[in-house]
């Protein structure tokens, strides 16, 4: 099912620009008028990360194979294809996570401590990840630039994004060090636009847990608390950069 959150509130914020948006279907895609131009927006699909960058985001398993090639912190991970397999990576981990290969938005994902809570799943679809108790911080990252950081709160060992509290960190309070992680992150995959989260574990070791290529938005507009920033508008006004020069 797709979230249409995103896709709605880049429509009125189009309606605001007098970017006249009109409705193409019911599943998040719509056009704009830009003078003599028509432009298309569906947000799963930017105009500011090209079709390839956008998939090496979403398989979880390239993007990973990516961050290690570029020597950037990665969880352990396996793509166990039999239960002797995913066995010894569990015994080498003691608890991990499943995650579709190609899901998004922290759905159908199963903490596992053995085999047993496998059953069912059909192993070339799930990636498995050491499980890391610690907190969650996204960096978003626009242009080789991080514009927003959010430390995400939320109870429980997996994030329910339909739940969680997102706090927005002033920027003297943004870890350097992070900024060049999450910048480098976004660059080793050819995202422009991406939003890079870390999972900081209780010794301060920082993981990069996943780099979405569409995040959310809501959230950058209205945090649980702190500044606030309006991502459709930024979104949109770099897209009609792009569609200037097409």
């Amino acid at each position: 099912m797709q979230d249409l959150r995103a896709a709605k509130t880049l429509f009125r914020q189009a309606q605001e620009m007098g970017l006249s948006p009109k409705w193409l279907t019911d599943y998040g895609f719509f056009s704009i008028k830009v003078k003599e131009k028509t432009g298309y927006i569906f947000y799963s699909t930017t105009f500011l990360n090209t079709q390839l960058a956008s998939y090496l985001a979403k398989n979880k398993h390239i993007a990973r194979v990516i961050l290690e090639e570029n020597g950037l912190p990665s969880i352990p991970y396996s793509v166990a294809e039999t239960e002797k397999e995913l066995k010894k990576f569990i015994e080498k981990q003691k608890i991990i996570i499943a995650k579709p290969t190609l899901g998004e938005h922290s759905r159908d994902i199963h903490l596992i401590k053995s085999v047993s809570d496998a059953k069912g799943l059909k192993f070339e679809n799930y990636i498995f990840e050491k499980f890391i108790k610690g907190s969650e911080i996204r960096y978003l990252v626009l242009w080789g630039k991080v514009i927003s950081v959010h430390k995400k709160n939320y109870k429980g060992p997996i994030n329910n994004p339909d739940r969680v509290k997102r706090i927005s960190l002033n920027k003297r309070f943004w870890d350097k060090k992070l900024m060049k992680i999450a910048t480098l992150a976004a660059k080793s995959l050819y995202l422009n636009f991406a939003a890079v989260d870390f999972l900081i574990d209780n010794r301060g070791k920082a993981y990069i847990l996943e780099v979405n290529a569409s995040p959310g938005m809501y959230l950058f507009l209205s945090p649980s608390r702190g500044p606030k920033i309006n991502l459709a508008k930024i979104i949109l006004e770099e897209t009609l950069k792009v569609l200037a020069k097409n």
